[in-house]
């Protein structure tokens, strides 16, 4: 079966086939991954659907495509109703779901649907360090940073005092959660005396450092997993 929900009044399909929420033999299944990654990709959603969110499953070196749900918005309902038809389909599959950890983005709709769904959270549920970054950048550009992060220089020459400071900050989703505020409190300390710099690191700190989803939370904290990239090259694949 690849079919597990088609609902034209919810206006969702959710896809997760037999064969890959379970290997023949029964050699491994869904709840052997070492990591199942949750992304919603845009490019090859068809037209009428809002998203596609996809659903990866790595097991060693092998990453399996899990499941594929077309959705009709980005709200923690929709995202629940999608994830309650795939622990469904891998518990009359396998036996039961018992997922360990997830790599998602930074939405707080989708995570906390997986919270609800899978019963994931703290260090299980881990963030992608793409995802971070982007947001990070995102935020620069619209304060007007973004071209003092992509500063060039002549070889020789020696970067601005911001933009080492603002690389300096990205550099925080690589240490370990015990290192996080002693090395922000540092950054804090020689922080360039800027309006748009202060309104970024009031950003950082509400956001990332002092609450919520703090760097440690990226694929590099705890466990080197450069996968999530790989998962997004998949879902870009099959639009080909």
């Amino acid at each position: 079966q690849f079919l597990r929900f088609n609902e034209a009044d919810e206006h969702m399909a959710v896809w997760a086939a037999d064969e890959c929420l379970q290997a023949p033999q029964r050699l491994h299944d869904l709840n052997d991954a070492d990591m199942v990654f949750i992304d919603g990709t845009f490019k090859i959603t068809p037209p009428g659907f809002y998203q596609t969110l996809t659903v990866t499953a790595s097991m060693g070196t092998q990453f399996i495509p899990t499941a594929y749900a077309l959705l009709p918005d980005a709200t923690e309902a929709t995202y629940r109703m999608a994830l309650r038809e795939l622990r469904s389909a891998a518990i009359r599959v396998t036996g039961q779901c018992n997922i360990r950890a997830v790599m998602t983005d930074f939405e707080t709709p989708l995570r906390r649907a997986i919270t609800s769904i899978f019963g994931i959270e703290g260090a299980e549920l881990r963030g992608c360090l793409f995802h971070a970054h982007r947001a990070w950048l995102r935020q620069l550009v619209e304060l007007g940073l973004g071209a003092a992060y992509m500063e060039q220089v002549q070889r020789g020459q020696q970067h601005s005092m911001l933009n080492t400071w603002l690389h300096r900050v990205f550099g925080l989703s690589c240490l370990r959660l015990e290192k996080v505020p002693p090395a922000w409190d540092a950054l804090v300390a020689i922080v360039p005396n800027d309006a748009s710099v202060a309104d970024f690191r009031a950003y950082m700190e509400q956001n990332w450092v002092r609450m919520g989803l703090p760097p440690d939370r990226s694929e590099k904290a705890e466990v080197d997993q450069r996968t999530g990239g790989k998962c997004q090259l998949a879902a870009k694949g099959s639009s080909s």
